[in-house]
C-alpha cells in the first residue's frame, strides 16, 4: 500500500530570486532548519557546481530513512525527483521561482510524496506532510528575508 498526497502552495518572499534559489539548493544546511532532516550530503554535483545528487537522512513520524533526491534544474526554478526507498514510493518536489515587480520573489511550488508505510491514519498524514511542505517554505521565506542568514 502506497499513499500518495500532493502539495501545491505559493509564497512571496521580500528577497531576490538569486537568494531563494541558494537556499533551497543549500542542501547541507537543511538539518539546520528543516527538524524532519536529520542529515544531508550532496554526493554529485554539475559543471556549474549545483548539486544534483544528494543523500539525505529523515526521520518523522517515528521512522527514521535514507533517501537520494535527484535534481535537475529548468530556467526559473528547481526539480528533484526521489529514489524510491523504504518509507519514500514518492518524494519529489518542483519549485518555479519567478521575480516580481518589487524586486521579490514569487514562488510556486508541487510537491508529491508517496509513503510505503501507513500506521498512521490517512488524514493525520496528509496534515503532517501538508505543515512540512508549508513549514519548509515559510522557514525558506524567513532566512531569505533576514539580512546576514545562511544565504549570503
Amino acid at each position: 500500500f502506497t499513499m500518495i498526497h500532493e502539495v501545491r502552495t505559493a509564497l512571496t518572499i521580500d528577497a531576490p530570486p538569486e537568494r531563494v534559489l541558494a537556499l533551497l539548493t543549500g542542501f547541507e544546511d537543511y538539518p539546520r532548519w528543516q527538524p524532519e532532516t536529520r542529515a544531508a550530503e550532496v554526493r554529485e554535483r554539475d559543471e556549474q557546481g549545483r548539486p544534483v545528487l544528494v543523500s539525505m537522512t529523515i526521520g518523522a513520524m517515528g521512522l527514521k530513512t535514507e533517501t537520494t533526491l535527484a535534481v535537475e534544474y529548468f530556467e526559473g526554478g528547481l526539480a528533484w525527483r526521489a529514489v524510491p526507498g523504504d518509507v519514500f514510493a514518492r518524494n519529489d518536489a518542483t519549485y518555479v521561482i519567478r521575480p516580481n515587480a518589487e524586486g521579490g520573489t514569487d514562488i510556486d511550488c508541487e510537491t508529491v510524496v508517496g509513503l510505503s508505510w501507513h500506521g498512521l491514519p490517512l488524514p493525520m498524514v496528509k496534515r503532517m506532510m501538508t505543515k512540512n511542505v508549508n513549514d519548509s517554505l515559510k522557514a525558506i521565506k524567513a532566512m531569505a528575508e533576514t539580512p546576514n542568514s545562511n544565504a549570503d
